[in-house]
């Protein structure tokens, strides 16, 4: 386990908007046992793994591994509303769009009728919204759900670097590109690919710095 199951658990307590304090209380243990376990000092036991899991609606396999994650309900079987994967460009666009509105977390959360620590974890890029919330959202925001999947997302938008795959491909697809006026050639292309790469860098530093909080 070490130190990843604790960064793992305690972004899940967080996102739940969960103390160390309240989770320890859910759990039956000790505040400062909670605290041992993020900190990577301390294991759990299988059975109190399993406990722990169900209090933060996730999976054992999640908590250990990051991986495989879903969420539990009582009965053991598995939710839609957790997902093991992280959907980057769905979290980084609710955001973005709730700061465009300049709302709050509580005041979407109040809109969609779901707990703070629920929209946190839409942010934070574990938990996904249900359909009808995703719809909800997108009608708040005034854009398409396809827009907050990212569905219509190019490599200029995503999060990681494009690679020359999909650099060839934007090649291809756009013809039309000029050197100086000239069509472009063999011999120059690595020269547009690196400028392309370079305007993905600064398109992602001003999208950075637009969703800074202010003051």
């Amino acid at each position: 386990m070490g130190i990843e199951f604790g960064q793992r658990l305690r972004e899940l307590r967080e996102g739940e908007n969960l103390t160390q304090a309240d989770l320890a209380r859910l759990c039956n243990l000790s505040e400062p046992t909670i605290s041992l376990y993020e900190s990577g000092k301390r294991e759990p036991s299988y059975k109190t793994l399993l406990l722990i899991s169900e209090k933060l609606e996730t999976s054992p396999n999640y908590l250990l591994t990051g991986k495989n994650g879903g969420s539990l309900s009582q009965s053991g079987q598995t939710k839609d509303n957790l997902t093991p994967y992280r959907n980057k460009a769905l979290a980084r666009r609710i955001k973005e769009e709730r700061l465009k509105k300049g709302w709050t977390q509580k005041q979407i959360a109040e809109m969609l009728g779901v707990e703070v620590g629920t929209f946190s974890g839409y942010e934070r890029e574990y938990r996904t919204p249900e359909t009808k919330t995703l719809e909800r959202l997108a009608d708040l925001y005034g854009v398409s759900a396809d827009y907050l999947l990212g569905r219509d997302e190019s490599w200029l938008d995503k999060e990681s670097p494009p690679d020359d795959i999909e650099l060839e491909r934007f090649i291809r697809e756009h013809p039309n590109i000029r050197v100086f006026g000239d069509p472009l050639t063999e011999e120059v292309k690595d020269d547009v690919m690196l400028a392309l790469k370079t305007a993905w860098e600064v398109v992602k530093k001003e999208r950075a710095a637009k969703i800074q909080p202010k003051g």
